[in-house]
């Protein structure tokens, strides 16, 4: 029988053996081409720790669409389109007219992949620190490199069931032990998949996160036994799986935390570790609290963190369903149990200290509300190597007390760091006072700090000028990000380099890397990061 000029053949001893190490060369080279191309760049990142990118270079980078930023760059797609082409031409590859080769070939290709595919989702193995990158930007390719898995698996399941209708296999063949292993290797790798859509993980976050932590465990044994020719790549992916965790466990510290709630949508979270932990600016920890989950933790970014040994760490959050309203209705109890699992982010100290030291003339950084976290910890670092005449931080928020916690006096952070983030912070209020009243109204319960419903600009001034922030630096209205990017550029110069940090609403991003992406394409030395984070 044929389909689609496909032939069910029936096969000698050696054509089988000949079909069996095409199947495995595919396979192979799979692997080894992943291998190769993170070996490749890794060089190349060593020789050329400097890189200054080409326009071509910053038109792959530049978004595609501000209003739908799931589109990402032109280089996503590249990376994608041409690995999910690889992945096809070898499926195809030595194929013939062969019908179970083409079938075996979609299910050798695809397990193939999910070593790198399980790398992409490690939180601390290779690939994210040799690359100087976060694992929230491998996330993207953990992501689509599982949806060609799926494609691959869905091809392979189909043209076997095909295979067994029209042989007359169906009611026998389907039944047995390989080919339940497979099946339901299959129903897995598909439901993982599928829980893994953003509109899955809008509804309910916990189950995405159950089943991405549970059902892993139950698809290795699956496929194990499903064919013997595919434990090489299983094995190779339970190693980074383990390893992964191993070296998450040393990076975990217990201590305590204490909740406090800054104002009706803010938390403040005081972590005090039982050993000295270093924080390089920039970063965010996942924080478990073992009263709440036994095993899920949560993002929050680091808003500072003493330089003592054993000094307290500070975290802002604002608070949303989930675990940060359970935390917010824990305010004001004793301290709490916590493991604090950190560093994490695209900063090290080694790359922070290259990046700030070569030929830096102008740094801005812009956020929005909660962002701030983001920024409050970057400023004193940025200030204390380059001056504050270099740095500028632009800060959007809707009231006075989403800028107040910065400048508590409290043991997290010293009074020359707030002296830092008030000399080149600008703050943009956005908050009505209906908004604010409305605010207050469903939160009657909640102690207001003082200065919530202050609102016009006249009484902001009275109240910020109290931490040292000066009247000319206090503006209403939303900031505008392409022209704070723009003049900023252009005040280095030709000859300077620009940094651009970013952490706020998905546009404030996305208008960031796009007029950065435009002003690399003019031949100016930029550099832009936006901060993203989550599981």
């Amino acid at each position: 029988m044929t389909m689609y000029g496909y032939i069910y053949k029936d096969l000698t001893d050696s054509e089988k053996r000949a079909r069996r190490e095409a199947l495995d060369g595919a396979g192979i080279d799979v692997f080894m081409s992943q291998i190769v191309l993170f070996i490749a760049i890794c060089v190349f990142r060593a020789l050329f720790p400097h890189h200054r990118k080409n326009a071509v270079e910053w038109f792959l980078l530049k978004p595609i669409s501000l209003k739908y930023p799931i589109l990402k760059t032109p280089a996503h797609w590249l990376v994608i389109g041409t690995w999910m082409s690889y992945c096809f031409f070898l499926v195809l590859r030595n194929t013939g007219d062969d019908y179970l080769h083409l079938t075996k070939a979609f299910g050798t290709v695809a397990v193939a992949n999910l070593p790198f595919h399980f790398l992409f989702a490690s939180k601390r193995f290779i690939l994210a620190p040799l690359l100087s990158t976060s694992y929230e930007s491998l996330n993207f390719f953990h992501r689509w490199l599982g949806r060609i898995i799926t494609i691959l698996l869905s091809g392979h399941a189909f043209l076997y069931l095909n295979f067994f209708y029209d042989t007359n296999r169906l009611t026998n063949r389907f039944l047995e032990n390989d080919v339940q292993w497979g099946f339901w290797s299959y129903l897995i790798f598909t439901t993982i998949s599928s829980s893994a859509n953003h509109w899955v993980r809008e509804w309910s976050y916990r189950l995405f996160y159950t089943l991405h932590i549970t059902l892993p465990m139950l698809l290795f044994p699956m496929l194990y036994f499903h064919v013997s020719h595919l434990r090489p790549y299983l094995i190779a992916g339970i190693a980074f799986y383990i390893i992964d965790h191993i070296l998450r466990y040393f990076a975990r510290t217990s201590g305590t935390i204490k909740i406090r709630r800054v104002t009706p949508n803010l938390i403040a979270l005081t972590f005090t570790p039982k050993k000295y932990i270093t924080i390089p600016a920039g970063s965010h920890a996942l924080l478990n609290i073992p009263s709440l989950s036994s095993f899920a933790s949560n993002p929050f970014s680091i808003a500072a963190a003493s330089s003592a040994p054993g000094g307290p760490i500070k975290m802002v959050a604002r608070v949303r369903n989930g675990t940060t309203k359970k935390l917010a209705a824990m305010k004001g109890a004793d301290t709490i149990d916590a493991v604090l699992e950190s560093p994490y982010g695209a900063f090290t100290a080694a790359n922070t200290t290259s990046l700030i030291t070569r030929d830096v003339k102008k740094v801005i950084i812009i956020a929005g509300g909660v962002g701030g976290t983001f920024a409050t910890f970057w400023v004193p670092t940025l200030v204390k190597k380059l001056g504050k005449e270099r740095v500028r931080f632009v800060w959007s928020v809707r009231t006075i007390d989403d800028v107040m916690w910065a400048f508590e006096e409290n043991e997290n952070a010293d009074n020359e760091d707030r002296e830092k983030i008030a000399d080149v912070l600008e703050i943009h209020l956005t908050g009505s006072k209906d908004q604010l009243k409305r605010i207050d109204k469903d939160h009657e319960s909640v102690e207001l700090s003082t200065g919530l419903l202050v609102n016009s600009k006249t009484d902001a001034v009275a109240e910020l000028g109290k931490v040292g922030i000066r009247k000319e630096r206090i503006k209403t209205g939303r900031p505008k990000v392409r022209a704070l990017v723009e003049k900023t550029v252009e005040e280095t110069g030709v000859e300077g380099r620009t940094l651009v940090l970013v952490c706020g609403p998905g546009r404030m991003g996305g208008v960031a890397k796009k007029v950065v992406a435009e002003q690399g394409m003019k031949g100016r030395d930029v550099y832009v990061h936006v901060e993203e984070f989550g599981h």
